[in-house]
Formats: structure tokens, sequence, C-alpha cells
């Protein structure tokens, strides 16, 4: 590959892997999670749950509902962490890299107890997929 067309590579490169990380902006179709900023800027990273089973990257079907979760975390997580909205595309990519990378989902529900507990159902990347990106 000649120097040319490597830079060009890693600049389309570049670009799609950015399309994958939400921004402020982007709003959650159809979940809403919370990702790792530093400096005002989305590393990559996602928060997860660290299970007996493993781990997990809570998901939510509103924004409030994300950031009523992220308000009850821990001081350290509450700077760590914002939320963002995920698109089908970004939730596509989460699901091939949860088959990869062994981790799995919790789907929050929208409806609480009455001890104000979300209701959640754990799924894995391949039914994730199927039920919620078409």
């Amino acid at each position: 590959m000649k120097d040319n067309e490597k830079d060009i590579f890693l600049k389309d490169l570049g670009s799609r892997v950015q399309k994958l990380i939400p921004d402020e902006k982007t709003k959650g179709d159809p979940f809403w999670g919370l990702m790792e900023s530093k400096d005002g800027k989305i590393t990559g990273s996602y928060y997860m749950i660290q299970e007996i089973e493993g781990r997990t990257i809570p998901l939510f079907f509103s924004k409030d509902q994300a950031e009523t979760f992220l308000s009850k975390r821990n001081e350290a997580d509450k700077k760590k962490f914002v939320v963002r909205g995920f698109t089908k595309e970004q939730l596509h990519m989460l699901c091939n890299l949860s088959v990869e990378d062994k981790f799995s989902f919790m789907v929050f529900s929208e409806n609480q107890d009455t001890k104000g507990r979300w209701a959640y159902t754990q799924c894995n990347g391949i039914s994730l997929a199927r039920d919620f990106v078409k």
C-alpha cells in the first residue's frame, strides 16, 4: 500500500470510528447509556457493572432514566461518566463486540417497583440485536 493510499484508508477508518462514538447531540434510538468522559471528550469506554457472571452494560429507554441511574452512582462515577444516546448503528457495533469480548447487557424497564427499583432484562448481544437492531 502506498503512503497516500494508507493516509486515505486511515482517514476513512477514523471517520467511521467517530460515527460510532455518540456525542451529546445523539438521540437514543433505541437506548441511552453511560460513557466515560475525560477532559470533556468521550473516551470510547462504556459504563460496565462487574457481576459474578461477568461484565454488563446497562441500557435505558429514556435519557431521564439514564440520568437518574447516574445520579445514584458514587461521586467518582458521576465525574467520570456522562449520559449518551446510542443509535442502532452504534448498538449493532456493541452487540458484535459483546460476543467477542464476552459482556452482556441489562435493559432496564421504564417501570419501577414500589421501592423505586427498575426491573431489567439481562441479555446477550445476539438477543439484543435480534430484538432491537432491525
